[in-house]
């Protein structure tokens, strides 16, 4: 660094920093990157002075953009400014003009693609995705921010849908939005990107639970309607042919009395206290009287109740005042006897009433 002429200020500040001007001013203005501004509140002298001192110890003075960017460095600046712009374009005036530029720009299709091509160039770097989620966590910390994030994303949603309902109300794009959704559904590229997408939500087990639970949830409301219930049945009906007994709980209907109803049919739901819904395989008439039903359940079907043989759903019965008696798969085939023994003791406590197999 050459030597230069000091003048009496510069010899007083030497002597109170304890180190050569040119030292201090290389340090101040290129190591801790300070602006002349902020070395004036410690040296005591003026910003044209400072740059001048520079400019004579051959330091390179920023120009107006590395000047900006050293300044916005500081928080307080950063925050003053914030500030400012906040005030400017909170103007009716500002809103509308810089509303009607970007209008314009977007116009343009060069425009238009070009800047689509680099917002969703930027937006698939893991930098950004990083940064994004960052800002959104850092925010929601925030209870002011928040509130805030909350009330916008209502508010966009109503908005989103309102505007939807609009847009929906007019057949000519109604059948042209239909067509074009149509179309890429049909796609190969369209069912493997959802195909992948769907795995990949599929392998966290809270996913699947929260699926789990929304889909069990949305059925047991969707079953207490009658006329759900009789179109599932309908539906039945046409795979399997026809809603009578099937072998097992034909076999069942000859080991029972006459007044024993089969009622697989759906003639008999009943909510338990557990919130489900329920059929039995068959009730005992007088039903209001004796207050007794009988399942046949299968091994497969029911293989996660084989853990208590069913217990759970006696006791759900047993809540609302009824009997209930489950006939398993297992049990029929490899013990009739026993099967018919559980039914007689089921119907007739008191042995008024007995049969044996024939």
């Amino acid at each position: 660094m050459a030597e230069i002429k000091k003048t009496s200020k510069m010899l007083k500040i030497e002597i109170q920093f304890g180190e050569p001007i040119e030292e201090l001013l290389c340090r101040m203005y290129l190591d801790e990157e300070l602006s002349s501004c902020e070395i004036v509140k410690q040296l005591g002298t003026s910003p044209t002075t400072i740059l001048d001192w520079c400019r004579r110890c051959g330091i390179p003075i920023r120009n107006e953009s590395d000047a900006v960017k050293v300044k916005y460095k500081n928080p307080e600046y950063r925050h003053k400014i914030a500030e400012q712009n906040r005030e400017i374009t909170a103007r009716p005036e500002v809103q509308k003009r810089i509303s009607d530029s970007v209008k314009n720009l977007w116009e343009n299709p060069e425009y238009h693609q070009k800047m689509s091509a680099i917002n969703k160039q930027k937006a698939q770097t893991n930098e950004a995705r990083a940064k994004r989620s960052e800002i959104s966590k850092r925010n929601w910390q925030d209870p002011q921010k928040r509130a805030a994030m909350t009330s916008g994303i209502r508010k966009a949603k109503d908005k989103q849908s309102q505007a939807m309902k609009e847009y929906w109300g007019n057949p000519e794009w109604r059948t042209r939005m239909i067509a074009k959704i149509q179309s890429a559904c049909t796609t190969a590229e369209f069912r493997q990107k959802m195909s992948h997408i769907s795995q990949k939500k599929w392998e966290s087990p809270q996913y699947r639970e929260k699926i789990s639970q929304a889909v069990s949830k949305q059925m047991y409301k969707r079953w207490e309607s009658p006329r759900y219930r009789k179109q599932q049945y309908e539906r039945m009906k046409e795979i399997w042919g026809n809603d009578a007994p099937n072998t097992p709980e034909f076999i069942i209907l000859q080991l029972t009395p006459s007044n024993v109803q089969f009622t697989g049919d759906g003639t008999f739901w009943r909510r338990l206290p557990n919130g489900q819904s329920t059929n039995p395989d068959f009730i005992v008439k007088p039903v209001k009287k004796t207050r007794k039903v009988i399942y046949h359940h299968g091994i497969y079907w029911h293989r996660n109740e084989l853990h208590n043989r069913g217990q759970d759903l006696i006791d759900q019965w047993k809540q609302i005042g009824f009997d209930c008696l489950i006939i398993w798969e297992d049990e029929l085939h490899k013990d009739p006897e026993g099967v018919l023994n559980k039914i007689n003791d089921f119907l007739c406590l008191n042995g008024t009433w007995q049969m044996s197999l024939f």
